[in-house]
């Protein structure tokens, strides 16, 4: 039976697949635990059973980022009415059961689900996501002898940091980190300590996502040009941002621009003056800020946003998001408990346990809020930490 059970939920992976192939390549992956219930009608156990990994997978698929619609469907002769579709916004990698129980009339499964979800439509558009930036990094010290801009990564991202604070219609720009952090590596060691470093700076900041970046060319085009030249400064920086829950590192943007450089050579320059910013390369280098500005804005645009609940009280919560993030009484969320499992090659793979609880919002401040479950259920596994994500789709599945 167990062998025919895990055929039956493979078959359920291929199918979700082909139906998402027909979009551009996924932007982000990741590992959904999942509960399906089903009642067994008349001894049906087989019938239960499929309702039950539908109802499973189907949650896994809209907690991934997928978009779910009812629809007539017929597949290899699998399931033959009321089948859900995926639209071009998911890929079901792989799904491994992790139990099957059966009590009374009734039959519970477990299943974990790797899906690559692809951007979508999406209602997060409506929350500012709370966002820090930490310091920038100088990559060559040696470049910014010249003019002594050794404060230019910094001065930089303070600029950015005020923009966005100002200026955002995506983000709520909260904290500037005042010093530098690693940047990311393809080492997984590296990375398994970027991930720790993230979620600390999270905790810190109180933000779901980080931006920081590198300055990785500075340098003078001519040190000692003629009397009657003007020496050329290039410039070139990579920004990173990242979401400090999954220590995922989700965009980078490349800038790379050059301007007169037509200040004494021997001088130092002062950063904070408007003398440097009216210059041909402090225009410039506030050009890439915009432009880094714009981008951030474009990616903000559709990711989700999530709380992380601060405290546990009964049926009630408390949650970092608030008024400022465009939190308002009566939104809905479901909460996910991050974990991690072993996968079949040993390695560690993080995971979003889907909790069967639906929390709606009662009271919202600027930067909180407090919800609690609709009928006042007791929230029992659920834990300081946790988070909390919209209830995007309110869907009629039948």
């Amino acid at each position: 039976m167990c062998k025919l059970l895990i055929k039956t939920i493979k078959a359920y992976a291929s199918f979700f697949t082909l139906l998402c192939t027909l979009v551009a390549l996924p932007t982000h992956a990741g590992w959904y635990q999942a509960t399906g219930v089903a009642n067994i009608y008349k001894g049906d156990i087989d019938k239960a059973r499929k309702a039950a990994i539908k109802d499973a997978v189907r949650d896994a698929l809209l907690f991934s980022g997928a978009a779910v619609t009812s629809a007539q469907q017929v597949t290899n002769g699998l399931l033959t009415q009321d089948m859900f579709e995926v639209r071009a916004s998911g890929v079901v990698n792989d799904i491994e059961l992790i139990s099957e129980k059966i009590q009374g009339d009734e039959i519970k499964i477990v299943l974990r689900a790797d899906i690559f979800a692809e951007e979508r439509q999406c209602s997060s558009a409506d929350y500012r996501k709370p966002l820090s930036v930490a310091q920038f990094k100088l990559k060559n010290q040696y470049q910014a002898k010249v003019g002594e801009l050794y404060d230019l990564d910094k001065a930089i991202g303070q600029r950015l940091f005020k923009l966005l604070k100002s200026d955002s219609q995506e983000v709520e720009a909260r904290t500037y980190i005042d010093h530098k952090m690693a940047l990311a590596s393809q080492d997984l060691m590296k990375r398994t300590e970027n991930s720790t470093q993230l979620l600390s700076l999270a905790n810190q900041s109180d933000t779901q996502y980080l931006i920081t970046a590198s300055l990785d060319d500075i340098s003078i085009d001519n040190e000692h040009p003629s009397f009657w030249q003007t020496p050329t400064r290039f410039f070139e920086m990579n920004v990173f941002v990242y979401n400090t829950f999954s220590g995922e590192n989700i965009a980078q943007f490349e800038y790379a621009s050059e301007a007169e450089w037509d200040f004494d050579l021997k001088k130092q320059v002062d950063l904070q003056s408007r003398r440097f910013w009216q210059s041909n390369y402090g225009q410039m280098v506030a050009e890439q800020i915009n432009r880094a500005f714009s981008d951030i804005e474009n990616l903000m645009h559709c990711q989700s946003v999530e709380a992380k609940i601060v405290s546990v009280d009964g049926y009630q919560l408390g949650l970092n998001l608030g008024k400022n993030n465009g939190i308002k009484t009566g939104d809905k969320f479901r909460i996910l408990h991050q974990s991690s499992f072993i996968d079949k090659q040993g390695r560690a793979r993080p995971q979003f346990i889907i909790s069967p609880y639906e929390v709606e919002v009662t009271q919202a401040y600027q930067q909180n809020s407090f919800a609690k479950t609709p009928t006042e259920r007791l929230l029992g596994s659920v834990q300081v930490g946790d988070i909390i994500r919209q209830s995007e789709f309110a869907l009629d599945i039948q």
